[in-house]
């Protein structure tokens, strides 16, 4: 939330309090069943899953996954799950 401004002098309008749409967050249940965000990059990830570092390089270049699109996190939790 952007909080307002009143106007300092006559020349300046006063600008109403106003939201901004954050980032989307995205979760995901692990086999410990614990809840965790998921990663906004590469580099968080490998971190989560060292065990499979050359496995996830492999599949985010083949597939040129975008951390920013839903669909590229469901096909990379699913693989990851297999």
């Amino acid at each position: 939330m952007i909080a307002e401004k009143l106007a300092a002098n006559a020349y300046e309008s006063d600008r109403p309090a106003s939201y901004v749409k954050a980032e989307d967050a995205f979760y995901f249940k692990n086999r410990d069943k614990e809840i965790i965000e998921f990663p906004s990059n590469k580099k968080g990830l490998l971190k989560l899953f060292p065990e499979k570092k050359m496995e996830i390089e492999i599949f985010i270049k083949q597939n040129k996954t975008d951390f920013k699109k839903e669909e590229d996190l469901i096909k990379l939790i699913e693989f990851l799950s297999v």
